[in-house]
């Protein structure tokens, strides 16, 4: 991150040093990654969460978190899934901006009671890319396909 990221994140992020400091919390002595680690951890929900991120993000995540927002578009949600509208032009798994990765927007969905549940969610199927619709997302090892 560099000092411009810093000014232009505004009051939420603060540069000590080399290292940085979270404005949301005040935790401090972030080095490189581990300030987006936290903010997408952390403070997933918080209001103005993703502005903060985009900076701290390469360009072609960063394009892809904007496409995803800051809360998910939720169809449907129970114990064992959870449906979710993903947007054009991101894609469902791999690293790089993908909704798998988007644990800012899965940790938001409400957690699983039942004994088996996941830590986060994970895709039950895939959309292509260029493809926006509805994605299914198992919550527990039982909703997950054998």
């Amino acid at each position: 991150m560099t000092d411009e990221d810093a000014q232009h994140s505004g009051e939420i992020v603060h540069r000590v040093g080399h290292s940085c400091v979270c404005g949301f919390c005040g935790k401090r002595g972030f080095k490189e990654g581990g300030l987006a680690h936290h903010l997408r951890n952390r403070h997933r929900g918080d209001a103005g969460m993703l502005q903060v991120l985009l900076p701290l993000l390469p360009p072609r995540q960063a394009a892809r978190a904007v496409a995803l927002g800051e809360r998910p578009r939720i169809a449907y949600e129970d114990d064992w899934l959870a449906v979710i509208v993903k947007p054009q032009g991101v894609p469902t798994q791999g690293s790089g901006g993908s909704i798998q990765q988007a644990d800012w927007i899965l940790g938001q969905l409400r957690p699983s009671r039942a004994f088996d549940a996941l830590g986060l969610p994970r895709p039950v199927h895939r959309l292509d890319s260029g493809t926006g619709g509805l994605l299914i997302f198992a919550k527990t090892t039982t909703a997950l396909p054998r």
